[in-house]
C-alpha cells in the first residue's frame, strides 16, 4: 500500500502494468484528502524525463525537489549516467535471491551523508544521501 511522504513531489517509475494501475487508483483516492502530496506514475525513463521537465516548468515548482522512486532500472539509467545531482540509497546488508542487480558507481563523485542506520529484524539497514561534489 502506498503511503506518500508529506509535502513532496514524487514520481514512481515502474514497468509493471499491475503496479501502475494499483498506484494510479491509490493516487486518485489519496489526492482527495491531501493536496500537498503530488505523485506521478511513469513506465519508462523517457516518460520520467518529460514528467520532471513538465513539473519544473511550473513557477510554483521551480525551487522544489522532485523525488524519483524506483528500482534497478532507475538507478542504472539515471545515477550511472549522471542525470541526478542528489540521491538517497537504502542499503540492506543481507543477501537475497534476486533476479535484478544494480551496477556500482564512482563514489568519489559524491559526498555521502549517513542519515540513519538501525538493525531491523536482525539485519543492518542504512539510509544514505549522496550529493554530487
Amino acid at each position: 500500500k502506498y503511503r506518500p511522504l508529506p509535502n513532496r513531489i514524487s514520481i514512481v517509475l515502474t514497468t509493471k502494468k499491475q503496479h501502475q494501475q494499483e498506484l494510479n487508483d491509490e493516487i486518485e483516492s489519496l489526492s482527495r484528502y491531501n493536496k500537498n502530496n503530488i505523485l506521478y506514475v511513469v513506465a519508462n525513463i523517457e516518460q520520467m524525463k518529460k514528467c520532471v521537465d513538465t513539473i519544473l516548468e511550473k513557477d510554483e515548482n521551480k525551487n522544489k525537489d522532485v523525488f524519483i522512486i524506483g528500482g534497478a532500472s532507475l538507478y542504472n539509467n539515471t545515477i550511472l549516467r549522471d542525470l541526478c545531482t542528489n540521491f538517497f540509497v537504502t542499503q540492506i546488508d543481507k543477501d537475497y535471491k534476486c533476479t535484478t542487480k544494480i551496477n556500482t558507481f564512482d563514489f568519489t563523485k559524491y559526498k555521502s551523508t549517513l542519515l540513519k542506520e538501525r538493525i531491523l529484524e536482525g539485519v543492518y539497514v542504512s539510509w544514505t544521501k549522496y550529493e554530487k561534489w
